[in-house]
């Protein structure tokens, strides 16, 4: 993956830099679901879109950057430029690659099709077991340790979803 770092941000740029060509989709068809996603780079943006459905205890739909190794403990806030319609989204970051150990993620709320920044603390990435919130926040080691970060529907529900980003900053 492609990206642009300075000295005072870590960016992942799906317009200009294209850093979104090596992600890829992740859906509940690896547990027997029947989900169906596609991710696309656009000019401008990286679009996210497919239908989630609960047949076969389905019920996500993902998208990810390839395992790497990604030190995000030295930024303090993160951003997102993005637009969604039909779910609440998370972005993701991962510390292991086992599907069933703890993620640490941030809810993206659903902007009806309206571009939206959104920023949060780093340091406040909630831990996520099997889709169960923990209580815990991630820790500065774990920021230290990032393998993969990507986006999940959040909401467990059927239906048509888009996620369009355009970046994502850590400062």
């Amino acid at each position: 993956m492609e990206l642009q770092t300075t000295k005072t941000a870590f960016v992942i740029d799906f317009g200009i830099v294209k850093s979104g060509r090596d992600w890829y989709t992740i859906n509940d068809g690896v547990m027997g679901g029947l989900s169906d996603s596609t991710g696309i780079l656009n000019q401008n943006s990286l679009l996210f879109k497919g239908k989630v459905s609960l047949d076969n205890n389905g019920g996500f739909a993902s998208i990810r950057c390839p395992f790497g190794k990604y030190d995000l403990s030295e930024y303090e806030k993160l951003e997102i430029y993005y637009r969604s319609s039909g779910f609440n989204f998370a972005l993701v970051l991962e510390t292991e690659e086992a599907f069933y150990l703890p993620n640490y993620k941030y809810i993206l709320p659903d902007t009806k099709g309206e571009w939206q920044v959104i920023e949060f603390k780093t340091k406040l990435a909630h831990e996520y077991q099997m889709g169960r919130a923990s209580g815990k926040v991630i820790s500065e080691e774990k920021l230290g340790n990032i393998i993969r970060i990507g986006f999940i529907n959040y909401d467990k529900k059927a239906g048509e979803f888009e996620l369009e980003t355009d970046s994502i900053k850590f400062f």
